[in-house]
């Protein structure tokens, strides 16, 4: 962020200091974003946004208000200040609002990659065309693209508060994802695979393109099971959509809410030994890597749960002081236009040194299961579920044949209880990621 715009934000705060506020955080974000989606090698969806805009958080006689605008001039502020007053008067008061106090140091992560600026509009779309060219011509039963789709942003964030607290930060990402569809004898099955990286040549569209294909095939010809318990293999997409529905109930919100299955469970065994549950907004390999959070707390490295015992929970300013700890960094923003909540920046589980081959000859007999169905039907609360799941039914260590049409239930604690092998292939879906898990003696139901 260039003085410009530091300029514009403290004006914001003063102005809303004379108008009474006690405190006040300003979050300003400026970002430009492109997205491809092309069909049959003609572009089907162009778009290129460029937005910018200010999130203004005051407290007020212990009140909390919260409003935003994307009008950045200088005569804006009078309602912006005027409307975030109103907010604050209706809320509760509560003595735990704040904001953090200033840091003396960030740490310094390369996040932002100028030349994504100088990619011509042309090149991403070839970039897109290449993805799904990739598909295609993986296998003669790939005979559908439901879609092939580049995205790119850069993006620039500044916070700061009336307390003195001054934090900013540049980053730019690329993303390829497809989804494709195989067909034989009449049946159809799909297949997806996404990449990110932080800079256009980093991006492996080509091995997108073929790991979706490649899945999809091999699919054609899947049958169900009947129903047994059996040891799994948790694909690294499917673990960490298992990590997801645990991030909730790792927030500091929701143990003070009362809506948290790991509530009081500090120096308990949650999870075998062979689980190390982190979030890290330095770790580099995450797709949400950034020197603070959204409050301008410097990002660190969080143990939540050390070799299956749980440490602790995620926390923000506000849930920090109202239990009487520090931030974990942990105030997530999903834009300038809402307020920042509690959530993880980077979590995943630490990887082992076991290739998922290995794992898979470990388990000898079982399903390695490569997707699911349903996820959002879990209950973040108690954590049980019952997903539909998709995979290989696997006989000596090999892959036997193709699986559908089968339902995985159970609760996300026993299942973290009941792993005995982590692999070595790290990968992130979101804010959560994992390798492949080996989980024993899970209940399955099928034909």
């Amino acid at each position: 962020m260039n003085g410009e715009s530091l300029q514009y934000v403290h004006r914001g705060i003063q102005e809303a200091l004379a108008a009474g506020a006690e405190a006040v955080e300003g979050f300003l974000l400026r970002s430009t974003e492109t997205t491809v989606e092309v069909k049959e090698g003609q572009v089907n969806t162009f778009a290129l946004a460029d937005e910018a805009g200010l999130g203004l958080r005051l407290i007020l006689d212990r009140r909390m208000g919260f409003n935003f605008t994307s009008d950045l001039s200088q005569g804006a502020f009078h309602q912006l200040i005027e409307d975030a007053l109103q907010a604050a008067k209706a809320s509760a008061p509560d003595p735990s609002y704040r904001f953090p106090e200033p840091f003396s140091e960030y740490p310094w992560l390369p996040l932002h990659d100028p030349s994504l600026k100088k990619v011509s509009v042309e090149e991403k779309i070839d970039r897109a065309r290449a993805l799904e060219r990739a598909a295609l011509v993986f296998d003669t039963r790939i005979r559908k693209i439901r879609k092939a789709a580049y995205r790119d942003a850069d993006y620039h964030a500044l916070i700061v508060n009336s307390l003195g607290l001054q934090a900013s930060f540049s980053g730019t990402y690329c993303t390829a994802s497809t989804s494709v569809v195989a067909e034989e004898d009449g049946e159809a099955e799909t297949g997806w695979e996404f990449d990110f990286a932080r800079s256009f040549q980093e991006l492996r569209v080509e091995e997108v393109g073929k790991k979706a294909a490649e899945r999809a095939v091999r699919m054609l010809g899947a049958k169900a099971l009947s129903t047994r318990r059996t040891d799994v293999l948790l694909d690294p997409g499917v673990a960490s959509d298992f990590l997801e529905l645990l991030a909730s109930a790792l927030s500091g919100e929701a143990v003070q809410k009362g809506k948290s299955l790991l509530a009081g469970k500090v120096g308990q065994r949650i999870g075998s030994e062979m689980i190390t549950l982190i979030d890290d907004g330095t770790f580099l390999k995450g797709m949400f890597a950034a020197p603070c959070d959204g409050e301008g707390v410097p990002s660190c490295r969080t143990i939540l749960v050390d070799a299956g015992v749980l440490q602790g929970y995620l926390y923000d300013t506000y849930h920090a002081v109202k239990a009487g700890t520090r931030s974990t960094a942990s105030a997530r923003r999903s834009g300038y236009r809402l307020s920042p909540e509690v959530g993880p920046s980077n979590l995943f589980i630490e990887p082992g040194q076991s290739s998922p081959s290995d794992l898979m000859q470990a388990m000898g007999r079982g399903l390695y299961i490569l997707s699911a169905l349903g996820m959002h039907t879990a209950n973040p609360v108690s954590g049980d579920f019952s997903i539909g799941v998709e995979g290989f039914w696997v006989e000596e260590g090999r892959i036997a044949f193709p699986v559908r049409g089968v339902t995985l239930a159970g609760n996300v604690l026993e299942l973290l209880q009941q792993v005995d092998g982590v692999g070595a292939d790290l990968r992130f879906f979101g804010r959560t990621g994992s390798p492949t898990l080996l989980v024993q003696g899970l209940q399955i139901a099928g034909d």
